[in-house]
Parts: structure tokens; C-alpha cells; sequence
């Protein structure tokens, strides 16, 4: 049966080189398993990308795409 493992992040009071190490980590794990992920949440409290910026927040773009 195919799973998938959605909402994980970690929250944007964890310094930024912690949080990329985490998600990295963790969907490296996942993809190595050959589970389905999705990062959550996008522009929220566990941000990957900055609305006031308009641009990615290039560490946890780097450790959800790299």
C-alpha cells in the first residue's frame, strides 16, 4: 500500500541551520524508503517560503529540493 507522510516542518523560532538539517533529514529518509512527502506548511509558522519577500527561504529550499 503506498503511503504518504505529509505535514512536517519544524517552527520558525528553531534556528534556520537546525530546521534545514531536520528537513533534510527527514525527507531523505522518506525518499530513501520510497515514501510520498509534503513539507508543511508553506508561508506559515513553519515556513519554507517568505510572503513579505517573495522569495524562498534558500535553506529549506535547498534541504526539500537539493
Amino acid at each position: 500500500m503506498p503511503v504518504f507522510v505529509g505535514e512536517f516542518g519544524v517552527y520558525d523560532g528553531v534556528p534556520i541551520e537546525q530546521r534545514a538539517r531536520w528537513v533534510r533529514t527527514l525527507r531523505e529518509g522518506l525518499e530513501e524508503r520510497g515514501l510520498a512527502w509534503c513539507h508543511w506548511d508553506f508561508a506559515g509558522s513553519l515556513h519554507a517560503y517568505n510572503l513579505e519577500q517573495e522569495k524562498w527561504i534558500p535553506e529549506i529550499k535547498a534541504a526539500l529540493l537539493d
